[in-house]
């Protein structure tokens, strides 16, 4: 025994992080959290812990939920069956337990979805009761802590260091002393031969620190190669939205909601072909480029397409689906994060016509609307990219002498800017700013098919410099690349065109 606790707990006292789990520690906050952060960094996870206990506050809410709105709020989090679990274990407590957690580690550990880690923490933290709570964190320090070169990944080697664990962990404050482990591994003693030594409060004790080893502590099994599977993914845009499959009611993202998805590398004459057997003859076929998924056991390889078609069919286990309906109803894994551009951009096909979208050529003599179109970028550069209000950035809140400014109101409310100039037989179209809260609802669309009303007859051809991530969208509004990728302040961009 090394008699860390004296050491430790003044400084997890003193550099504890301020966490929403912390600041109420019931134990249904701590088994909610805890579920969350298995697959999770903290700063993701923290706003979805937010957003689900507040929806649904206790086990009895958990329990009663609907189970595509729950997969709804796991959105993003990955590994969907953890969601799927605590509906279960919710269950159970409303059954047997009055929809309580119980005070008793065999108790908890029995739950579905529930190991030995996620009890300890529950039983400790939840409860006041001595028990262990053993991660990858407190795995790593306690390996370095006693120059222990034992694989860690062994269940002999967690049981010997679980037993240690105990033996350090003052009876009066478990649930502190667990969390400063956990702390500790997290802040300090950190993975990958990074430890930060001159931090850390334990480092007088530390064995493996004296002997010269702390880095290339602890000792893991090399990781086997994960197999790469090929993939085609297509994003249809049609009158309805954009097409969503759902997938098997079982294995991997089961029940979730996926754009087309094909085995294989597919060629945009195999992908017409596939779509044209489905009812969905597609009018335009563009590449939005390749996305990478690494699951724990897998790698997806993706290529993704664009296709528009003007049919209506509807596949098997799929839905065509509004932009309101895709924020809010319909669950995609983050597995397809590369190719949601494109879906919010086709989704918006389906609702643009709601709303009563102008655009307004703001001329040098009209300086109120001019004043509008800044403080519309203004909104968009200060808010969503973290800079302060008032300071100029990059020539956006200058008036830009030679241009056409435009002001796109839905419903009478300023949400969108554009920037353009002349040359030759093109309009440049330079800036396009739209409030994030209107993204999702075809306003970047619309206002775009209005700007290119207003030149009709006027230019021959729209260019613009489109983000690499933002290629999807233009792709969707008729737009082309006609350049490959160059970097601009930074970020990869390419031109795009569209002849008028």
């Amino acid at each position: 025994m090394l008699g860390i606790a004296k050491a430790l707990l003044p400084w997890f006292e003193q550099h504890r992080r301020v966490l929403p789990f912390r600041q109420d520690p019931t134990p249904y906050h701590i088994w909610i959290s805890e579920i969350m952060l298995q697959q999770t960094r903290m700063t993701a996870a923290v706003p979805y812990y937010e957003r689900f206990v507040a929806e649904l506050p206790d086990p009895a809410a958990l329990a009663a939920c609907d189970p595509d709105r729950l997969r709804k709020l796991w959105q993003g989090l990955g590994y969907y069956s953890r969601a799927a679990n605590l509906q279960k274990a919710a269950k159970l407590l409303c059954q047997q337990y009055g929809g309580e957690l119980p005070a008793d580690y065999n108790a908890l550990r029995a739950l579905p979805g529930i190991g030995d880690y996620t009890a300890g923490a529950i039983a400790s933290i939840g409860f006041g009761l001595p028990a262990p709570a053993v991660d990858g964190n407190v795995l790593r320090v306690f390996a370095r802590l006693y120059n222990d070169d034992a694989d860690v990944t062994r269940p002999d080697t967690k049981r010997l260091f679980t037993a240690r664990v105990m033996e350090e962990q003052p009876a009066d404050r478990p649930g502190d002393f667990n969390q400063a482990l956990m702390e500790l591994g997290a802040l300090v003693c950190l993975p990958n031969g990074a430890p930060q030594c001159d931090a850390c409060p334990l480092s007088a004790l530390c064995r493996g620190r004296t002997a010269g080893r702390a880095e290339q502590l602890p000792v893991k099994p090399a990781k086997k190669p994960r197999p790469v599977l090929p993939l085609t993914a297509v994003v249809v845009s049609g009158p309805g939205g954009v097409l969503l499959q759902k997938r098997p009611d079982r294995g991997l993202l089961a029940k979730l909601w996926q754009p087309l998805l094909w085995e294989g590398a597919l060629s945009r004459a195999q992908v017409a072909d596939r779509l044209a057997d489905l009812g969905l003859p597609a009018g335009r076929l563009e590449p939005l480029g390749g996305a990478k998924h690494i699951f724990t056991h897998k790698v997806w390889q993706m290529q993704g397409w664009l296709a528009l078609t003007d049919a209506c069919a509807l596949p098997g286990r799929c839905a065509w689906v509004t932009a309101e309906a895709l924020e809010t109803a319909y669950s995609v894994p983050s597995a397809f994060a590369a190719f949601r551009p494109a879906m919010v951009s086709a989704a918006g096909t389906g609702s643009v016509l709601r709303h009563r979208t102008h655009l307004v050529l703001a001329a040098a003599a009209d300086p109120d609307t001019l004043q509008s179109c800044l403080a519309v970028r203004r909104a968009v550069f200060t808010r969503e990219r973290g800079i302060p209000a008032g300071i100029e950035t990059d020539g956006h809140d200058r008036l830009g002498v030679g241009y056409d400014h435009f002001l796109v109101r839905v419903d009478g409310q300023n949400v969108a800017a554009m920037r353009c100039h002349r040359q030759g037989d093109a309009v440049i179209l330079q800036r396009f700013c739209v409030l994030a809260m209107f993204r999702g609802q075809g306003i970047g669309r619309a206002a775009l098919a209005a700007l290119e009303a207003h030149y009709t007859g006027q230019a021959r051809r729209i260019l613009l410099d489109a983000k690499c991530e933002a290629q999807g969208f233009y792709a969707a509004c008729g737009y082309r690349p006609v350049s490959g990728i160059f970097e601009e302040a930074g970020i990869n961009h390419v031109r795009m065109e569209k002849l008028l």
